[in-house]
């Protein structure tokens, strides 16, 4: 029993690398973006509402540190796909080069 026939075109492989490359920085840049946004909103808090608003600007540097965090570790399985996306690529045209190379011999190297 054989298996059904397979085709990779590692350009679409790399072109969806990419597109994982651009996510994980704009992950990147939201969780920076929020863990500074929470610094200063908690400031600005504080002095409009006085020491007896701290739990409240407590709680919401909390929630929004773990949404840049979250955000954070989204980008990197979105960097890491991308990698292995590119190592997929690169072992497909290896596997193609090899077979090539095999059936090129095999017929005494006039293909």
């Amino acid at each position: 029993m054989s298996s059904e026939r397979i085709s990779v075109d590692p350009a679409s492989l790399r072109t969806a690398a990419d597109g994982n490359a651009v996510a994980a920085s704009q992950l990147d840049d939201y969780s920076s973006a929020c863990k500074q946004w929470i610094v200063d909103v908690e400031q600005e808090f504080l002095r409009c509402h006085g020491p007896i608003a701290a739990p409240v600007g407590t709680a919401m540097r909390a929630f929004f540190t773990g949404v840049g965090d979250q955000a954070t570790g989204a980008g990197g399985e979105h960097a890491a796909m991308g990698q292995n996306l590119t190592n997929a690529a690169g072992r497909y045209e290896d596997a193609d080069d090899a077979g090539a190379t095999a059936v090129n011999a095999a017929a005494g190297g006039v293909l």
